[in-house]
């Protein structure tokens, strides 16, 4: 199968269920939002993502691990593990190829949390962007991303709390720029922020 994806209208899940013509088993969302999280079953495939509006954090859950990550011609890397951590970077251009069924949950960042929390530290991290990486051994995101599909299937219908969300996506956000941040970082790492919004959630 080969699909490519132009998603500037669709949410994260929506387009990686565009590129992979499929639905997701599990759907971790705050009522009326965008997903959060997302827990896919693919099988063999290889396909094409490009404009994926939120970064995608891909955990291999179960099954083959024969992957391999492309992107301009150059392989990113290949097999990946159970347990694992891979980055989809959003609006970047990437290929796909999976040897066998398996199955990955996805945690959706969107990149303007980045942006803020490199913003509230001042120039030391104005420079700094996230290094591609591909299957981490990282127990930090495995555990958020765990814990949120746990929390999803604990709310059903109801929906995550935003206040969860928020602190999930904060957290997230912190741990990626201390251990994936690449260029001229000076000074500590960024202090963990509550949104605008969610301060306004606070005081009501």
């Amino acid at each position: 199968i080969a699909a490519t994806m132009a998603s500037q209208t669709l949410n994260p899940a929506q387009a990686i269920g565009v590129a992979a013509r499929l639905q997701p088993e599990q759907l971790a969302a705050v009522e009326g939002a965008p997903p959060l999280a997302a827990v896919w079953a693919h099988e063999a495939i290889a396909t094409r993502v490009s404009g994926l509006p939120m970064h995608a954090i891909a955990l291999h859950l179960s099954g083959c691990t024969l992957v391999e990550k492309w992107r301009d011609a150059s392989l990113v890397g290949h097999h990946s593990s159970v347990g694992s951590v891979t980055l989809i970077p959003a609006w970047e251009s990437s290929s796909w190829c999976l040897g066998g069924a398996s199955r990955v949950a996805h945690l959706y960042i969107d990149p303007l949390r980045l942006d803020q929390a490199r913003e509230s530290t001042g120039a030391a991290w104005a420079d700094v962007r996230l290094r591609d990486f591909f299957a981490e051994h990282d127990l930090t995101l495995a555990a958020l991303i765990h814990g949120v599909l746990a929390e999803s299937a604990r709310c059903g219908a109801d929906g995550l709390d935003p206040l969860y969300q928020d602190h999930v996506e904060t957290l997230a956000v912190r741990h990626l720029l201390q251990r994936y941040a690449e260029g001229d970082a000076k000074g500590t790492a960024p202090p963990l922020t509550l949104t605008a919004a969610t301060l306004r959630r606070l005081f009501a």
